[in-house]
């Protein structure tokens, strides 16, 4: 008679002791995520488990998995990256790492002792996760200004052009958009770095050129 191991794989209960037991190491800054709940309160099946630090965003999933051959039950490790905006990003999308190149990830027995599984992630996972991480706050930063500015941008042109300009808090290619919208001088979109127009007389059309060879013009060469 054969008998076939079935893997019991690793309770969302146990991955919860193993984020506290993180939190306890790693101090206070740290925090577990709570588990999601609907609106009766009942908590949603959830298979991972987070610590968040509360300063900066960084965080750390655990989650099941299985082994290589499916003979034992493990813990994966991944981090958890800032947005671009409402964009959700990895660290190859931030651009810290090539593309060639594999996110931090490890995975640990989940039968191992809980201090022994948290001295592995701290040793094997959280420096590398926390290099890059450092490294996309400060992308992150560049990036946030420069769409504060492209917002200010659009907002700007929006209120000179009085009543035939609408601005709308909406992004095209991650670029804040506004709209034109006039009977006298047709209609079009404009984000910080295009103008599409349509409909336009040909007198405004022209006097749309002369600013922009006057702009030329006057730009040091």
């Amino acid at each position: 008679m054969t008998t076939t191991w079935i893997p019991t794989g690793v309770s969302f209960e146990t991955l919860q002791t193993c984020a506290a037991a993180l939190v306890a190491v790693w101090g206070t800054e740290w925090h577990v995520v709570p588990p999601r709940e609907n609106d009766a309160g009942e908590r949603y099946p959830d298979h991972y488990a987070t610590v968040e630090r509360t300063a900066d965003g960084a965080a750390i999933t655990l989650s099941a998995c299985e082994g290589r051959h499916g003979h034992e039950s493990r813990i994966e490790v991944r981090g958890r990256w800032p947005k671009d905006g409402e964009t959700y990003m990895s660290a190859r999308n931030w651009g810290v790492i090539d593309w060639r190149e594999s996110e931090p990830g490890i995975t640990v027995a989940g039968d191992r002792p809980l201090h022994a599984i948290v001295q592995d992630i701290g040793r094997r996972f959280r420096p590398e996760y926390e290099r890059l991480y450092a490294a996309v706050l400060v992308t992150a930063a560049k990036h946030a200004n420069v769409r504060a500015a492209h917002r200010a941008t659009v907002e700007a042109v929006s209120i000179a052009l009085a009543g035939a300009g609408e601005f709308r808090d909406q992004q095209r290619d991650g670029e804040p958009m506004a709209y034109i919208n006039a009977d006298a001088i047709g209609y079009g979109q404009f984000t910080p770095t295009s103008l599409a127009l349509a409909s336009v007389p040909s007198d405004l059309l022209l006097a749309i050129a002369r600013t922009i060879g006057q702009y030329a013009e006057a730009r040091p060469k």
